[in-house]
C-alpha cells in the first residue's frame, strides 16, 4: 500500500511539474529570469517561481493603432493544483504544491531560442522523491503550448475511491468565461454522478469527433477591447474513456463541501473567507483518476490570445 502511494505523489507530481524544459520560440520574445515572466507583443506569462507550469499572472495586451498605445488587462492570476487521494482500506492523502520543491539546472540562450531546465522533487519526512521525466513548455507570440505528463504506475480502481482526483483553480480577474456555445466549454461538475455517468458526459460527439485519437476541450473567455483568452486542453481518448478528463468547477467552496477534500485550512487566508474566493472569482478545473489504468499519457494544455 506504501509503495502505491507514494507511486500516485509521483503521479501528482508527474501530471502537473515534473522536469522541465523551456522554450521561447518566434521572437520576438523576452524572457526575464529575475522576475519570472515571458513578454510578447499579445501577453505577459508571470511564473510561479517554485513551479513554472503554475501561473502567477497572465496579462493580455491590445493596441490602439490610431496612438500606439497599449493597454494590459490581468487575465488569470494564482493559479494552483491539488490532489485528493481518497484511498481504499487506508487513510486520505492531500498533496499541494507546497509540498514540491525546485532547482534550476541549467539556463540556455541562443540566436533563436531560451530554455531552462528545471528539475523538481517530491519532500516527504525525510526522503526526497526525484523525477526523472522531462516535458518542453513553448511559448509563442499569441499562445503558449504546455504539455503534461501523466505516468499511472498502477491501476487507479484497485486502490482508489471515486473521487480522488486533480483541481487546478486560478483567479479570473478580468474576464469572464462565456458557456453559451456548449463546443467551446467544459462540461461541469455534478456530484450525483458515478463514474461510468461521468464518462458518458465526457466522451461524446461535442469533444471527441471520430477521426480524432485525442478529445477537444474549450474554456473561452468573452471578448474584452477586441481580444479573447482561450483555453484548450486536449486529451487521450483512451483516458478519457477512464473518466479523466477537464470538469468545470462553478463554485470551489461548494466542491470542498460535497467532495470533502478538506482543503480550506491550507489555502491562502484570502482564499479561506468564502464571500472573498467568490468576489475574486476562483475558476477551478477538476480531473477524476479513480479510473486510470496502469500506462503513460500526455496531455496538451495551450492558452490562446485571439
Amino acid at each position: 500500500m506504501i509503495f502505491f502511494i507514494i507511486f500516485f505523489i509521483i503521479f501528482f507530481i508527474i501530471f502537473s511539474i515534473a522536469n522541465t524544459t523551456l522554450i521561447f520560440a518566434d521572437l520576438p520574445l523576452k524572457l526575464d529570469n529575475n522576475e519570472n515572466f515571458v513578454s510578447s507583443k499579445s501577453y505577459e506569462y508571470f511564473f510561479d517561481k517554485k513551479n513554472h507550469l503554475l501561473i502567477n499572472k497572465l496579462y493580455y495586451k491590445s493596441e490602439n493603432e490610431k496612438d500606439n498605445s497599449t493597454k494590459k488587462y490581468l487575465a488569470i492570476s494564482e493559479s494552483n493544483l491539488l490532489m485528493h487521494l481518497n484511498m481504499k482500506n487506508f487513510f486520505n492523502i492531500d498533496i499541494t504544491k507546497d509540498d514540491v520543491q525546485s532547482e534550476i539546472l541549467v539556463s540556455e540562450v541562443t540566436d533563436t531560442r531560451i530554455s531552462e531546465k528545471i528539475s523538481f522533487f517530491y519532500k516527504i519526512l525525510f526522503f526526497k522523491i526525484r523525477l526523472k521525466m522531462d516535458t518542453t513548455l513553448s511559448f509563442y507570440e499569441n499562445r503558449a503550448h504546455i504539455p503534461m505528463n501523466i505516468e499511472v504506475p498502477a491501476n487507479g480502481q484497485s486502490y482508489l475511491h471515486f473521487g480522488s482526483g486533480i483541481l487546478y483553480y486560478w483567479k479570473s480577474e478580468q474576464i469572464e468565461f462565456d458557456f453559451t456555445n456548449e463546443q467551446e466549454t467544459l462540461p461541469k461538475f455534478n456530484m450525483k454522478l458515478g463514474l461510468e455517468e461521468l464518462i458518458k458526459v465526457g466522451f461524446n460527439a461535442n469533444y471527441c469527433p471520430e477521426n480524432n485519437t485525442s478529445c477537444s476541450y474549450k474554456l473561452k473567455a468573452k471578448q474584452l477591447d477586441g481580444k479573447i483568452v482561450l483555453i484548450e486542453m486536449l486529451v487521450p481518448k483512451e483516458i478519457v474513456k477512464r473518466g479523466f478528463f477537464p470538469i468545470w468547477v462553478e463554485d470551489m467552496e461548494e466542491f470542498n463541501k460535497k467532495m470533502n477534500w478538506g482543503y480550506q485550512s491550507k489555502r491562502s487566508k484570502d482564499s479561506r473567507d468564502s464571500k472573498d474566493s467568490k468576489d475574486r472569482k476562483i475558476s477551478a478545473v477538476y480531473f477524476e483518476v479513480s479510473g486510470l489504468l496502469k500506462g503513460q499519457f500526455v496531455m496538451d494544455y495551450w492558452i490562446i490570445i485571439k
